[in-house]
């Protein structure tokens, strides 16, 4: 193990032989994070906001491309670090038991990694070792001699299930009322050709990423269906592939079209974002009715009672 202080390193060497048990502790830190980021998402999304009502609101010039890229990258930081964030799988603290001492492993501070390193250390704890059953595992446990090994070679079982829990959250249900809105926002911002519908188009967008990763956080470890499950991923995904080609093709076109760009640009003078707002209208539209409808055969299978089954005739009593 190398403890770094950024100019100076120590290092802990620990022998196969001697390790006893290596401990997984869940912890909340990646739910506090991740509540923590979407606190700020709003904020920054603000900032963006106010950066996109400037840049639609002023005459145009080189600099206001930079000037929008520097509103953006504060939400497009805190967005990255939630997706991060949730990709990487919850939290925990692991130690490594020896007979002398029980040392923290900073590095291995969440779950799937830590897993992952308990996959290749168990096969060389055992060479080193020996195999142990669960019984030698108890009897060593409760054994108090100093002639007893010092080593659990199987200590870290399978991890006992996480306990399902009923689902009973709002955030999936927002989510979808979300994604069907954005198809009489997107009516309006190509009717009424304003930059306060740009405006609030981006911050429904904002607002609708937010409820995505809280359905996300809400829905572990709860009785939610599969195919409910997927639909805040499949948000993101879209919505993460919206922004990068949004971002790409505006860039381009600044650059291409200097001298002819009209602040009062809308998806009507340009082919590429007609299509680009219809496809993800319609995308939208597809994922929020799909949603609400699997939600509601959700809500009324957990309301169903179960019938309980017909009773089978016993033997003759007098």
């Amino acid at each position: 193990m190398v403890d770094s202080s950024g100019y100076l390193e120590q290092y802990k060497r620990f022998y196969f032989r001697d390790i006893q048990a290596v401990s997984i502790r869940k912890t909340k830190r990646q739910q506090i994070l991740s509540w923590s980021l979407i606190a700020a998402l709003p904020l920054c999304g603000m900032v963006l906001v106010l950066g996109i009502r400037s840049f639609w609101s002023s005459p145009f010039v080189l600099t206001d491309v930079w000037g929008f890229l520097a509103f953006g990258t504060p939400f497009a930081f805190v967005l990255a670090l939630l997706i991060l964030n949730s990709i990487r799988g919850p939290a925990c603290v692991c130690h490594l038991h020896t007979a002398v001492q029980v040392e923290e492993l900073p590095s291995l501070n969440r779950v799937r990694r830590a897993q992952r390193m308990l996959e290749r250390l168990r096969p060389l704890i055992e060479s080193a070792q020996g195999p142990m059953t669960r019984e030698e595992i108890a009897a060593n446990l409760l054994s108090h001699s100093t002639d007893a090994p010092p080593v659990i070679a199987r200590y870290s079982a399978l991890a006992p299930p996480a306990l399902i829990r009923p689902y009973q959250g709002k955030s999936h249900l927002i989510l979808f009322w979300l994604l069907l809105a954005d198809l009489p926002g997107t009516v309006a911002s190509f009717v009424i050709r304003s930059g306060w519908f740009d405006a609030l188009g981006w911050l429904c967008l904002l607002t609708t990423v937010g409820f995505a990763i809280a359905a996300l956080i809400q829905q572990r470890n709860t009785d939610l269906p599969d195919g409910l499950r997927i639909i805040p991923k499949a948000t993101l995904v879209f919505t993460a592939i919206f922004l990068v080609a949004s971002v790409i093709y505006g860039i381009y076109f600044a650059m291409t079209h200097l001298d002819t760009l009209s602040r009062k640009f809308s998806p009507w003078d340009d082919p590429f974002s007609l299509a680009m707002s219809c496809i993800t209208t319609f995308i939208s539209l597809i994922l929020g009715t799909i949603g609400l409808v699997r939600l509601r055969k959700f809500h009324v299978a957990a309301a169903t009672p179960v019938v309980a089954a017909a009773n089978t005739p016993g033997p003759n009593v007098p």
